[in-house]
């Protein structure tokens, strides 16, 4: 795939949090939350990034999604079992109507934009 950002769930310091882009390189909106306050002093940098992130996987709403995608030029949304875990529920179907399944195995699905579903 070619590089892109990637929106993965937002968590804790030196846990399973992050890892996607920790393995693929693939850069992500935020990966540990309270890592990044450390290095930077403050939240204020994130700005909004942890509560955007999760009306990503929340909102049911397309609009409100692609609003979110758009903002960090997101092309790629995993969802696996720690995003199920953290996002409650995870509103798949705004995915599965608007773009593409790249990836699926298991619990882990990838959904690609730029790829979108046909109507």
């Amino acid at each position: 795939l070619p590089l892109g950002v990637v929106a993965e769930a937002v968590g804790g310091s030196y846990t399973d949090y992050a890892r996607v882009a920790t393995y693929t390189g693939f850069p992500t909106v935020l990966g540990w939350e309270f890592h990044e306050i450390q290095w930077r002093g403050s939240a204020e940098p994130q700005g909004s990034r942890a509560e955007d992130i999760r009306t990503l996987y929340e909102t049911r709403g397309w609009e409100e999604a692609r609003a979110v995608l758009d903002r960090y030029t997101i092309d790629y949304v995993y969802v696996g079992p720690l995003e199920r875990a953290t996002y409650r529920p995870v509103a798949t179907g705004k995915f599965e109507a608007h773009m593409r399944v790249l990836y699926s195995s298991g619990s882990v699905r990838i959904y690609g934009r730029g790829w979108e579903a046909a109507p």
